[in-house]
C-alpha cells in the first residue's frame, strides 16, 4: 500500500517543476542571492563552511591537524603527567568540540550542493499556486511567511547571543587562570602552558617560538569553534523555520479548499456549474498536492545535510554529559573549573536541545497536514475527493523525521534520553565510590 500510494504521490498529474529547477540560470542566481541573504548565509560563508570547491581540502587539512593537537594534549594530561585530571577534563572537552565541528564543517563542505538547493528554493519562494489561490488565503499564507520571518530573526539573534556570551567567558576564564598559574610551566623541557584559554601540551613552551605556537593553536581553535556552531545553527534554524512555514503553507491551501475552487471557477469559467465547480476543486486540490510534494523534497534534502551533523551533537553531548559527571565528583578537580565546566555544558546542551525541538515540530507539523484536509467544508463533495484525501492522509501518517547517522529521531524524546542515559552513568559512578 505504501509504494502505491507513493507511486501515485509522484505521477506526471501530480508532478510540476519546482520553481527553482523552471528557472533560467540567470535567475537562479537571483533567487540564490535571496536565499542567501536572508537565511544566514553570510555567516556560513565567514565560518569557512560554505567555501567553493577549491578551499574543501585545504581546510579539511587544517581541522585535522588543530583536532589531532588537542588529542594528544588531553592524552598527555591523562596519561603522562601525573594524571592531572583538570587539564585532562578540559583538554578532553575541547577535543569532543573540535572533534565535533570538524566533521560538521566537511560535512556542510561536501554538501554545499544541497545547501545551494536549500537557498534557492527559499528564494525562489518554493512553490506557486497561480491561479488556483483567492487573494484572502494568499493574504494568509503571507502573514505566515511574515511572522515566520519575524520569528527566524530573533532565534537566530538570541542563539547568537548565548554563543557570544560564552564567548566572553573564555576571556575571564584566561584571566583566571593567570592569576591561579601565573608563568608556571609543567613537564620535561617545558611542554604544558596552563594559563591559555584550555592548557595546552607542546614542546618549549617556556621559549618564544613554542610558546607562540601553544597560543596561537589554543585560541585559533576555540575562535573556529565558536564560529562553526554560529555558522552552522544560523542557517539550520532558518532552514527549519522554512520547512515548518511551508507545511504550515499546504495546510492552510487545503483547509481553505472550497473557497480557492469557487475562486478559480468565477476567475476561470464565469459560471455556477456544479460539474465545473468539481472540477475547480480537484485543480485546486492537485496544486496543494504539488506543493506538498515540493516541501517533501526539500525536507528530505535537509535530513540528508544533517545526518552527520546531528549524529556529532547527539552521541557528543552525551559523552559530554558523562565526562562532566566525572568532573563534577572528581575531589582533585578544583570548584572554579567544576563551574566553568558546567556553564559550557549548559551551552551544549541548549545547542542540542535547538535541534531536537525543531526535529519535533517539523514532524508535528508534516502529521498535522492531513488533519487539515477535515477542516474543509468539504462533505458535499466527499465523493469526488475522497481518493485524495485518503492519499494524503496515508502519506501523513508517515512525518518527515529528522534523525543523527540513521540511528536515532532527533525530538525531545531523544534528548531526554540523552539526560536520562547520562544521570544513570553519573549515579553509578557515584555508588561506584562509596
Amino acid at each position: 500500500m505504501s509504494g502505491e500510494i507513493d507511486k501515485i504521490y509522484n505521477a506526471p498529474m501530480f508532478t510540476l517543476p519546482s520553481p527553482w529547477q523552471a528557472l533560467d540560470t540567470a535567475d537562479k542566481k537571483i533567487a540564490l542571492k535571496k536565499g542567501y541573504s536572508v537565511s544566514g548565509g553570510w555567516i556560513m560563508e565567514f565560518s569557512g563552511l560554505y567555501l567553493g570547491q577549491a578551499a574543501r581540502p585545504i581546510i579539511g587539512f587544517m581541522v585535522a591537524i588543530t583536532a589531532n593537537f588537542m588529542m594528544g594534549s588531553a592524552a598527555y594530561f591523562a596519561f603522562v603527567l601525573d594524571h592531572d585530571l583538570e587539564c585532562a577534563s578540559e583538554g578532553l572537552h575541547l577535543l569532543v568540540m573540535t572533534s565535533n565541528m570538524m566533521w560538521i564543517t566537511m560535512n556542510f563542505l561536501w554538501y554545499r550542493p544541497i545547501v545551494d538547493e536549500l537557498y534557492t528554493a527559499i528564494g525562489a519562494g518554493f512553490f506557486s499556486y497561480g491561479d488556483t489561490i483567492d487573494e484572502v488565503t494568499q493574504k494568509e499564507m503571507d502573514n505566515a511567511i511574515s511572522e515566520m520571518r519575524k520569528k527566524k530573526k530573533v532565534f537566530m539573534k538570541v542563539f547568537g547571543g548565548i554563543v557570544m556570551s560564552c564567548g566572553s567567558m573564555l576571556f575571564v576564564k584566561c584571566l583566571v587562570a593567570y592569576f591561579r598559574f601565573g608563568h608556571r610551566v609543567d613537564g620535561e623541557g617545558g611542554t604544558v602552558l596552563r594559563r591559555q584559554v584550555v592548557p595546552v601540551w607542546f614542546f618549549g613552551v617556556d621559549k618564544w617560538p613554542g610558546y607562540l605556537f601553544a597560543c596561537f593553536m589554543a585560541y585559533s581553535m576555540q575562535a573556529w569553534n565558536m564560529l562553526t556552531i554560529v555558522g552552522s545553527v544560523l542557517p539550520m534554524i532558518a532552514f527549519f523555520e522554512e520547512m515548518i512555514a511551508q507545511l504550515l503553507l499546504v495546510g492552510i491551501g487545503l483547509r481553505r479548499l472550497v473557497r480557492r475552487a469557487k475562486h478559480v471557477l468565477n476567475t476561470k469559467y464565469q459560471s455556477n456549474d456544479k460539474i465545473l465547480f468539481q472540477k475547480c476543486m480537484e485543480d485546486s486540490l492537485k496544486a496543494s498536492i504539488q506543493h506538498h510534494i515540493v516541501v517533501l523534497e526539500m525536507c528530505a534534502k535537509l535530513k540528508q545535510l544533517l545526518m552527520v551533523p546531528l549524529m556529532t551533537i547527539v552521541f557528543g553531548s552525551a559523552l559530554l554529559l558523562c565526562m562532566q559527571g566525572y568532573v563534577i565528583i572528581e575531589d582533585t578537580v578544583p570548584l572554579l573549573v567544576k563551574i566553568a565546566s558546567s556553564v559550557f555544558l549548559m551551552a551544549e546542551l541548549i545547542y542540542t536541545f535547538l535541534f531536537s525541538i525543531y526535529g519535533e515540530t517539523l514532524t508535528n507539523a508534516s502529521e498535522d497536514i492531513g488533519n487539515q484536509l477535515y477542516l474543509a467544508n468539504w462533505i458535499q463533495f466527499s465523493n469526488a475527493l475522497r481518493p485524495y484525501y485518503a492519499m494524503i492522509k496515508f502519506r501523513c501518517s508517515r512525518p518527515v523525521r529528522i534523525s543523527a547517522g540513521g540511528f536515532i529521531v532527533v525530538d525531545l524524546k531523544s534528548f531526554l534520553n540523552v539526560l536520562s542515559t547520562s544521570y544513570t552513568y553519573v549515579n553509578l559512578m557515584l555508588s561506584s565510590r562509596k
